[in-house]
C-alpha cells in the first residue's frame, strides 16, 4: 500500500467543499514517484465507480464525501503562483465530519493523499518478512488502484 499527497487549492467555507489536485502527472512527489496522465485518467475513473472512500489521515474511517471529481482538460492557473497542470486529478470534497472540517479550517489538513493497492495478489510471503517501511508507488509496479483519498495535513505533490 502507497501513499502519495497534493495540497488544497480552494475551499468553500459555506458548503464545506475543498478542492484540489489528488495526483499530477509527470511530477515527482517526496518519494520520487512519477504518474503519468495516462496511469491518472485511469484510477481516477476507478476510484469514482468503485470506490469513493474519503477518510481522515488513512484511517479508513469517512469524514467527507466525493462531490466532484475530473481530469483537467487544460493547465488550471489558482493564482499567480500556483498552476495545476492539464492531466491531473481535481477532486471537491464535501467535508462532512466536524472536527475535520474544523482542521482544515484551522489548516491543520491541508490536501488530499492516496492510498494505493496492488490489483494482483498479494506480495509474497517472502516480502512480508521484510523490514516494515513506507510503500512507495514505485514499489507496487505498474498495475495499482486508489482504493482511498484521505484528507491529510502534509500534501507530498509540490
Amino acid at each position: 500500500m502507497a501513499e502519495l499527497t497534493a495540497p488544497f487549492v480552494y475551499k468553500n467555507d459555506e458548503k464545506r467543499i475543498v478542492y484540489g489536485p489528488v495526483l499530477i502527472p509527470d511530477e515527482p512527489d517526496t518519494d520520487n514517484d512519477v504518474v503519468t496522465a495516462e496511469k491518472i485518467e485511469s484510477v481516477a475513473h476507478k476510484f469514482v465507480e468503485e470506490y469513493g472512500n474519503i477518510d481522515l489521515m488513512h484511517s479508513l474511517n469517512n469524514v467527507g464525501r466525493l462531490v466532484e471529481s475530473y481530469i483537467l482538460p487544460v493547465d488550471l492557473e489558482v493564482d499567480e503562483d500556483t498552476i495545476v497542470p492539464k492531466g491531473s486529478w481535481v477532486m471537491g470534497v464535501r467535508v462532512t465530519d466536524d472536527n475535520a472540517w474544523q482542521a482544515v479550517k484551522d489548516g491543520k489538513l491541508g490536501g488530499f493523499s492516496i492510498m494505493a493497492l496492488q490489483k494482483t495478489a498479494i506480495k509474497s510471503a517472502e516480502k512480508d518478512n521484510q523490514e516494515s517501511k513506507r510503500v512507495t508507488l514505485a514499489d507496487l509496479g505498474d498495475d495499482w488502484i486508489v482504493n482511498a483519498v484521505s484528507l491529510v495535513d502534509e500534501p507530498a505533490v509540490p
